[in-house]
């Protein structure tokens, strides 16, 4: 979008048909969804919170709609199913893109060309294409969750993946860590209603270390430890620690996936659970399309990786998929190369 249309006044470029169809077309993926999830939820609030709810009675708490997700709705509206009003379309959306397709779940990627999933996770754009089809199938089968699978998701908003994964894993359990107040506020709601009580919500940074840090605050989830990572308001202090320190408070003795989308702390979170990589030997998906000191983070975290015997995928947009090499070497050793 050129800076002279980010100018145009919403209401006049509304009135463009082109304008209009397009934003539609890049959403296609999207609204699909929204209208076939939206047949079975109710909408509702409570104290001011806005939830969506399942058949089933589980309930998902969430955000309203504001700012730039009002302004989406209103561009996508006629494609908008007409049970969904506009201020429950953002818990809409973070449903389909958090629990129906989470990030710690790759070959749940929706299907669709790349330029028609507009509002979904940058994670959710890659399709691996440059791997060959038996290393993609035996990569993306390596994380696919099992029923006892121990999960530890770093930068987990709401929580919405993490109850997904708290399902698919009913023996297993889900460490949730969240550092906004907000988001882990919700996050204890969403958490607190699975039957199994399979999940544990955890309000921290993560670091290479514990104590206290600032948290660059945001809308919902854009928070960093990083300083001038996104564009943030200063926020205030918070508890800082490490996966491995999680994993010893916890009396954890396995742990089977780490995933990380933490804005700019990847690395650092990383250099934090040198003795899970070492004795738990997880796999990994982390976030690592930020750039800091002109160097993706997805290289830099790559680098990390591979010094503990990991073999290390990084698509071109900056999705990091890790497996241990004595994993990897069971999936067509022969055939997987580096992305």
């Amino acid at each position: 979008m050129s800076a002279l249309t980010r100018l145009v006044p919403l209401g006049l470029k509304l009135s463009l048909p082109a304008y209009r169809q397009g934003w539609l077309r890049r959403h296609t993926v999207l609204t699909r969804h929204i209208a076939e999830v939206a047949a079975n939820l109710r909408f509702g609030e409570t104290d001011g919170t806005p939830w969506i709810e399942e058949p089933n009675g589980q309930r998902f708490h969430g955000f309203w709609t504001e700012g730039k997700d009002a302004d989406l709705f209103r561009i996508l509206a006629p494609a908008m199913p007409k049970n969904l009003a506009a201020p429950w379309f953002r818990i809409a959306r973070d449903y389909v893109t958090r629990y129906r397709f989470p990030h710690m779940w790759p070959d749940l990627r929706p299907d669709g060309a790349r330029d028609e999933l507009g509002g979904f996770h940058g994670q959710h754009k890659d399709s691996y294409e440059d791997l060959l089809p038996e290393t993609r199938q035996a990569l993306l089968a390596a994380f696919r969750p099992g029923p006892c699978d121990v999960v530890l998701d770093g930068g987990c908003y709401v929580g919405f993946g993490a109850v997904r994964m708290a399902r698919e894993a009913p023996e297993g359990k889900v460490y949730a860590v969240e550092a906004d107040a907000r988001c882990h506020a919700l996050l204890c709601r969403n958490l607190s209603a699975l039957p199994a009580g399979n999940a544990l919500p955890i309000h921290a940074g993560l670091w290479r270390e514990s104590g206290r840090m600032a948290l660059g605050t945001g809308i919902a989830q854009a928070n960093s430890l990083i300083a001038d990572m996104v564009s943030l308001d200063d926020g205030a202090e918070i508890n800082v620690t490490t996966v491995d320190r999680i994993l010893e408070d916890n009396g954890v003795d396995r742990l089977d996936m780490l995933s990380l989308t933490i804005n700019g702390a990847e690395v650092e979170a990383l250099a934090g659970a040198r003795r899970a990589l070492e004795h738990h030997r997880p796999r990994i998906r982390l976030a690592g399309w930020y750039r800091r000191n002109g160097e993706r983070i997805a290289d830099t975290a790559r680098n990390v990786l591979e010094e503990a015997d990991y073999w290390v995928y990084t698509s071109a947009h900056g999705d990091v998929l890790a497996l241990p090499r004595e994993h990897a070497a069971i999936h067509h050793a022969d055939r997987i190369s580096h992305g």
